[in-house]
């Protein structure tokens, strides 16, 4: 019967906690039965210690293990920020590039997030210090922004009428979507 050997030190941990239940468990009734410790006893408890210690050495094998993912999460993110603030070309083209931007770094944001599971002390150590400077110059810079001609002001009218960036409150959100598809209608014609 062949047996799967541990890959990782995050599969190591399982199988040496399972391994010390067991010994703790045929340690105890033994010490029941006999009420008194023997050397056998004393040999699963040495057992206990092993394990104990082989559990900690995959342990820190994990941690360390994350914090080289977050050297390379934190690689990522830089280049990301830097590929996202790269000089953008004035007037409406400009606006309509930095909001093509936001999206792009917005979409790339949830797949770092997905492929690093990142979570909310990582985000707030390596990602946000990183990613939200480079993605707030762009959103300054689409609201800075005055749009030059209906293609500008279409693109702006569309970014912030988006529910998703509560930038309108509920009763502005159905006028503004009508300018928007007037506006819309009349660049198509």
């Amino acid at each position: 019967m062949g047996r799967e050997q541990p890959k990782t030190a995050a599969a190591v941990e399982p199988v040496l906690d399972l391994a010390a239940i067991i010994t703790a468990h045929v340690a105890r009734s033994r010490f029941v039965e006999e009420s008194l410790i023997v050397s056998e006893e004393r040999d699963l408890g040495y057992i206990l210690q092993v394990i104990d210690g082989a559990r900690n050495w995959a342990v820190h094998r994990m941690s360390t293990s994350i914090w080289m993912s977050m050297g390379e999460l934190r690689e990522r993110c830089e280049a990301l920020a830097a590929e996202h603030d790269a000089p953008l070309p004035n007037g409406d083209a400009g606006l309509v590039a930095a909001i093509a931007r936001v999206h792009e770094l917005e979409a790339r944001e949830k797949v770092l997030h997905r492929e690093f599971n990142i979570t909310m002390e990582v985000e707030k150590e390596v990602f946000n210090p990183v990613i939200e400077p480079a993605r707030d110059r762009l959103i300054d810079r689409i609201l800075d922004t005055a749009p030059v001609g209906r293609e500008g002001a279409v693109a702006k009218l569309r970014y912030i009428a988006d529910a998703r960036r509560c930038y309108i409150n509920e009763e502005m959100e159905e006028p503004l979507a009508q300018v928007l598809s007037a506006f819309e209608r009349e660049a198509r014609r």
